[in-house]
């Protein structure tokens, strides 16, 4: 790591002398385009916080850094990192404060490609659909994401462009609904995975971790988040019998978090595998109720504690 690139990754911090030494460096012939490691390079450095503790809170600074790197002829294609790119960086990063959203318009206005693809997340649409939950999931807003992925899309970026961790844009959406304590997610949720889906994301593209966005909403739903995200999957004509992903399929995986959850869990809940099949049965999908037959054996339930989970769920 150049120094450039380490005072560059301070950013984020509430620390006064940044700007100051990027410029001290800067006139002292730091190349502004090393390559950086994690960080790939200096701009993209500035747009990556690399604490659980840190935050853009002040855009005036934020935005002063990345246009001093840019006017040094910082790269704003350049690919490498973590993210891939400085466009990808910015989107997945989140603050509940919308302040994102301006350091990502300045970015675009430089010449950011939207549909470059490198990086974690693959592009920097599904960056911003992901809110980064996977890393930053106690801290982020997804209300702040909306308004990012709506961005990026007027600015052309391909809504069904495969590649990255989750596959696309809806299935990152999907795997990270309800991420436990982010602020305001389950409507947000509902509003994002919506919103990609009236836009024209294909809801059965396979790829990614989790092969589908229907599998992903089944496999990384938390206990207790909303069923809106499956039951709008399902009702956009979300195939429950496609091949692929670790399980196979969404049944299997439906079992499998089901079995796993209620032994971690010593038989207090099961991750919600059998609300989802509740789901599923309601709807008339085949093999839902056997699968629901499987859990009821596998939990050991007798006929008893069947018919008062049917009345009153889980016991």
């Amino acid at each position: 790591m150049t120094p450039l690139i380490a005072a560059a990754a301070s950013t984020a911090y509430r620390d006064d002398t940044t700007e100051e030494a990027i410029r001290s460096l800067l006139e002292a012939g730091a190349d502004v385009n090393a390559d950086g490691g994690y960080f790939g390079n200096a701009l993209q450095a500035a747009l990556t916080p690399n604490t659980r503790r840190c935050d853009f809170h002040d855009i005036k600074k934020t935005s002063n850094v990345i246009r001093m790197l840019l006017g040094a002829g910082a790269n704003i294609n350049a690919v490498g990192g973590y993210y891939g790119t400085a466009l990808q960086a910015a989107a997945a990063v989140r603050t509940t404060d919308g302040i994102i959203s301006d350091i990502i318009m300045i970015l675009l206005d430089a010449g950011a490609d939207v549909n470059i693809q490198a990086g974690h997340y693959g592009n920097a649409l599904q960056a911003a659909a992901a809110a980064d939950a996977d890393r930053f999931g106690d801290l982020r807003s997804y209300s702040s994401s909306i308004s990012v992925v709506h961005m990026l899309l007027d600015a052309n970026a391909n809504i069904n462009a495969q590649g990255g961790y989750y596959g696309n844009a809806l299935q990152a959406a999907a795997a990270t609904a309800a991420n436990p304590g982010i602020v305001g997610s389950e409507v947000s949720d509902a509003i994002l995975i919506n919103m990609l889906l009236e836009l024209g994301a294909d809801v059965n593209a396979h790829g990614g971790s989790y092969s589908s966005a229907l599998q992903a909403a089944v496999i990384c739903r938390s206990s207790n988040a909303p069923l809106m995200v499956i039951k709008m999957l399902l009702n956009d004509g979300a195939d429950v019998d496609a091949k692929g992903g670790s399980c196979g399929n969404v049944f299997d995986a439906i079992l499998v978090t089901g079995c796993n959850s209620y032994e971690a869990c010593k038989g207090k809940h099961d991750g919600g595998a059998l609300q989802i099949l509740d789901l599923f049965v309601e709807a008339g999908i085949k093999g839902a109720a056997a699968a629901r037959d499987q859990l009821f054996d596998y939990y050991g339930w007798n006929e008893g504690a069947i018919a008062m989970y049917k009345t009153w769920g889980w016991p």
